[in-house]
């Protein structure tokens, strides 16, 4: 039985990052016919153009942020994480203006963190109870966002 009706399938499939092997197991399409049709419709070429665009770039982006908020959950929240989270979620923001609530979040607490850092009248164990209390927040908010999307 032909299935070139499955073609188009086949190729978002493809155009989505799924490998030969993984769209012939989804459609029923032997890896050589998967083979025939990229070539004819040069499914490789569109694959490159559409990981250089826009959305493919947040994509990656929102990857690296859900990625680096795990690792400061774990490794705790200092500046140095705030920072880098902060610049992923402002590069996020930039690409499309996405603005989803964690990345907001993690920008406003980098602001506030950088505020407590500077305040000259917070003694060092207020701060730390500052900071331990903007990690459970940021918790919470990963338990919120990034389960949903799981």
């Amino acid at each position: 039985m032909r299935k070139s009706h499955l073609k188009p399938e086949a190729e978002m499939l493809y155009l989505q990052g799924n490998t030969y092997e993984q769209i012939s197991t989804v459609l029923g399409v032997s890896i050589q016919t998967l083979s025939k049709w990229a070539q004819e419709c040069d499914w490789r070429q569109k694959r490159e153009q559409m990981q250089r665009q826009p959305l493919a770039i947040s994509a990656k982006i929102s990857q690296a942020f859900s990625h680096e908020f795990d690792r400061v959950l774990s490794e705790g929240f200092n500046t140095k994480n705030a920072d880098i989270l902060c610049k992923i979620a402002s590069m996020q923001s930039r690409m499309g203006g996405i603005d989803d609530f964690p990345s907001s979040a993690v920008i406003v607490m980098t602001v506030f963190t950088k505020f407590v850092i500077a305040h000259p009248e917070l003694s060092p164990d207020e701060k730390n109870t500052i900071f331990e209390t903007t990690q459970e927040f940021l918790h919470d908010v990963k338990e919120r966002e990034f389960g949903r999307q799981r």
